[in-house]
């Protein structure tokens, strides 16, 4: 058992001291541990002692829930819950909860013997129908890549949400990105001159393909939901907008 287990277990252990005193400082410093202390807690949660249950439900939804497995364990006292106040703390716990999935590594059945090592490059960050659809396009061209979601609340409550981030081999990583593109229509099949507002550098431009102030590409003509959604941002932030040809 290391150090760090045998220090939680022992602060756990004080929750339960009649000297209240002992007990709010073993829980505040159980908080700034933070999530490796979640496992211990979970099992507790199925108590008999109310009170204490109560403490074990608020501490992680102080520390907060950042795994599925986290998510699953809390979820499934929660269906079975019957006290209100309990009931109400497991549901923050839940509605704050923020956790990733991390999905298995898609490689081509052709190609599975030839990959040696593995060089992913991110892309992000989509909605779920979005990353549907994308992932779809990806494994119909036989790319090399992985979906990390980072899952936020109850799916069946309005707080719930998705970002899906793609993570693609590095040597299809720019086909991934002209993919994406042409998803959001305006790939290289959908080239025409620009008029408006360079979204990199702010100039006005007047049926160009390429801005006149800073070079970049125009002739795909973002459209303001663009502009606007994640993806695009991910790539000013990161140079990846198409650039003109000079």
């Amino acid at each position: 058992m290391s150090a760090e287990e045998k220090k939680i277990l022992f602060l756990i252990s004080q929750l339960q001291d009649q000297n209240l005193d002992l007990g709010l400082q073993a829980s505040e410093m159980l908080v700034k541990l933070g999530k490796d202390v979640v496992p211990y807690l979970l099992p507790l949660l199925d108590g008999k002692e109310w009170s204490f249950r109560f403490r074990i439900a608020s501490l992680i939804q102080k520390i907060g829930i950042q795994t599925q497995e986290a998510y699953l364990a809390v979820e499934k006292v929660f269906q079975k819950e019957k006290d209100k106040d309990l009931l109400k703390k497991l549901r923050q716990a839940l509605a704050e909860s923020e956790r990733e999935i991390l999905s298995d590594i898609y490689i081509p059945s052709g190609q599975k013997n030839h990959v040696v090592e593995l060089e992913l490059k991110k892309i992000e960050w989509f909605e779920a129908e979005e990353s549907m659809e994308i992932e779809e396009t990806f494994k119909n061209k036989g790319y090399i890549f992985q979906k990390k979601c980072t899952v936020y609340s109850h799916p069946e409550w309005d707080n719930y949400y998705e970002r899906h981030i793609f993570l693609v081999h590095e040597r299809n990583f720019d086909d991934a990105i002209q993919d994406i593109l042409e998803y959001f229509g305006f790939g290289k099949n959908q080239e025409q001159s620009f008029s408006g507002e360079c979204p990199a550098c702010g100039t006005e431009n007047d049926g160009v393909e390429e801005c006149e102030e800073c070079g970049l590409n125009l002739s795909f003509s973002p459209s303001k939901a663009i502009m606007e959604h994640p993806f695009f941002a991910f790539l000013l932030e990161n140079g990846l907008l198409p650039q003109a040809k000079g």
